[in-house]
C-alpha cells in the first residue's frame, strides 16, 4: 500500500540479486498486461560472500530449467501496482501464517487476464542454510499445510490441488507407515546433536506436519474458516 512506484518487485530477505536484476524485471512491465515469476537458484552451507559467481554457468543452467511451480512466488515476482490493487492485494485472511498467499494472489492475477512470464534472466541466489532449527521448519510447515486446505477451498482447480499435494500426499504416506508427529519429532530429537538431524529426517518431519496443518482446517457449509484454528 505504501509503494509510490508503478511496479512491485517482491524478494525475500534471505536472497542475493544480480547487479542486473531489476532492470530484467522492469522490460517485462513496459507494456503491461502480465506479472513475473522469476527463479530463486538454492544455495546451501556457504554465506555470502563465499556464495557462487551470478554468472557461473551452473547458476544459468538452473535458472534456464526453471519451469515447474505455483505462480507469483514472492521469494522473486513482480507486478503492476494497479494490477495488485485492482486484484485485491494479499488475502488476509491467511493471517501471519506461512505458506500460499503469495501464489493465491498469483491466481487472481491469472483469473483477471493477466499473462504469466518466466523471467529466467532475473533470477536471485536463495540462502537455504544448514542446521536450521528443525522444530521450526517443521512450526512453518504445518501453517503452510493450514493455508493450502483454506487455499484450495477459495480455489477448488486442478492446478492448485496440484501445487499443494505434493507434501501432503509424502505425509499421508508417512502416516500410513505409522509415523506421525510424535514419532517424527522423537526421531529428530534423538537425533539432534546441536548440528540437527540429517536432512532427510527433517523432511520427513516436515511432510507429516504439513499434512497435520492440512488436516487441521474445519470445512464448514462448504466453507473452510482458518481463522478460528479448530481441528476436526
Amino acid at each position: 500500500r505504501s509503494a509510490r512506484g508503478s511496479v512491485l518487485v517482491f524478494v525475500d530477505s534471505d536472497v542475493l540479486a544480480p547487479p542486473w536484476f531489476l532492470s530484467a524485471h522492469m522490460q517485462n512491465h513496459e507494456r503491461g498486461g502480465c506479472f513475473v515469476d522469476a527463479p530463486a537458484i538454492s544455495v546451501r552451507g556457504a554465506k555470502p560472500p563465499q556464495w557462487p559467481r551470478f554468472d557461473a554457468a551452473w547458476v544459468r543452467a538452473l535458472a534456464t530449467v526453471d519451469r515447474w511451480g505455483a505462480p507469483f512466488v514472492t521469494a522473486n515476482a513482480s507486478c503492476r501496482k494497479e494490477d495488485f490493487v485492482a486484484a485485491g492485494g494479499f488475502d488476509e485472511m491467511f493471517g501471519t501464517r506461512y505458506g500460499w498467499e503469495d501464489s493465491e494472489l498469483g491466481v487472481r492475477f491469472l483469473e483477471r487476464g493477466l499473462h504469466r512470464v518466466r523471467n529466467r534472466r532475473a533470477y536471485v541466489l536463495h540462502w537455504q542454510g544448514t542446521g536450521r532449527d528443525w522444530r521450526e521448519r517443521g512450526r512453518k510447515q504445518e501453517e503452510s499445510g493450514f493455508n493450502a486446505a483454506y487455499f484450495v477451498s477459495k480455489h477448488p482447480k486442478p492446478a492448485v490441488r496440484r501445487w499443494v499435494s505434493r507434501r501432503l500426499r509424502a505425509g499421508r504416506a508417512l502416516a500410513a507407515c505409522g509415523i506421525d508427529v510424535i514419532r517424527s519429532t522423537a526421531m529428530c530429537s534423538r537425533r539432534d546433536r546441536g548440528q540437527g538431524p540429517p536432512e532427510w529426517m527433517v523432511q520427513v518431519h516436515e511432510a507429516v506436519r504439513y499434512a497435520m496443518g492440512f488436516g487441521m482446517v474445519r470445512q464448514s457449509d462448504g466453507e473452510t474458516t482458518p481463522r478460528e484454528h479448530r481441528c476436526t
